[in-house]
């Protein structure tokens, strides 16, 4: 049932058992391949007595790991767009689980809120696919964006100003997200104050000049934002989109 992975990054391990192969943290590596004996990291994390139910284009779950005090989201590749009918979640190879291992490490070391990506698991299917779990630690009391702005804050100023410290974190590490959407942006509000962290990474293209990051990432979040505002679902307005961006690009500048 194993599929061949790429090279293993520094600190991760290839975990080969039964129903799969995984990079993975080598911290964590014996409670994933207790899992991978028995079945598929999602089947498991599903069916967790303990979980946690995250929304998405399919859910994801928060649990946590065996022989660890660590907990992780485990959620389940799936295509996006135009083709997504037909492809599913069949990928070649890997797909894009091993870049967005690279980018997650790169955007953390730039300095970019990222929750830490513990691994991905690969499942063999027909021919040349195959399926893929993958795993992220989990973010403790934290809700994204859209659910935050559409529960009438009283002040939604420390949320648009911690998205605009993100926005323009990202403009600085040269990154562009290609899905940079309410859904992908993480919120945690603490007495400490409010942190804003990013989410599928696998989207994120590096190397581009912060300006040009800056432009794609505004565009493709505005975008998200007027949609969720035109359905009625944010307690901001058009006007506080326009101080983000302009909070972002001063940040960044």
């Amino acid at each position: 049932m194993n599929v061949r992975t790429a090279v293993p990054p520094r600190g991760y391990v290839a975990v080969r058992a039964r129903h799969g192969t995984a990079i993975v943290k080598e911290s964590e590596s014996r409670g994933v391949a207790e899992i991978l004996e028995r079945g598929t990291l999602y089947a498991h994390a599903a069916n967790h007595p303990d979980s946690t139910r995250y929304r998405g284009r399919l859910p994801a779950f928060g649990i946590p790991l065996p022989h660890s005090s660590t907990r992780v989201v485990v959620r389940h590749a799936t295509h996006g767009g135009m083709l997504a009918w037909m492809t599913g979640d069949r990928f070649i190879g890997a797909g894009r689980a091993p870049h967005e291992l690279e980018v997650a490490h790169a955007l953390r070391d730039a300095g970019v809120p990222t929750p830490e990506l513990v691994g991905y698991a690969l499942y063999r299917g027909d021919r040349f696919f195959s399926r893929i779990d993958v795993v992220t630690s989990e973010v403790p009391d934290a809700l994204d964006l859209a659910t935050v702005l559409g529960e009438s804050p009283n002040d939604p100023r420390p949320a648009l100003e911690a998205t605009a410290r993100l926005i323009a974190a990202l403009a600085s590490a040269g990154a562009h997200h290609a899905d940079l959407n309410l859904k992908n942006v993480l919120i945690v509000q603490g007495p400490g104050g409010t942190t804003a962290s990013v989410l599928d990474v696998d989207r994120v293209t590096l190397g581009l000049s912060r300006g040009d990051a800056m432009k794609r990432n505004l565009a493709r979040f505005e975008r998200s934002a007027r949609k969720w505002l035109g359905k009625g679902a944010l307690a901001v307005s058009e006007l506080d989109l326009r101080w983000l961006a302009g909070r972002a690009k001063e940040l960044a500048a």
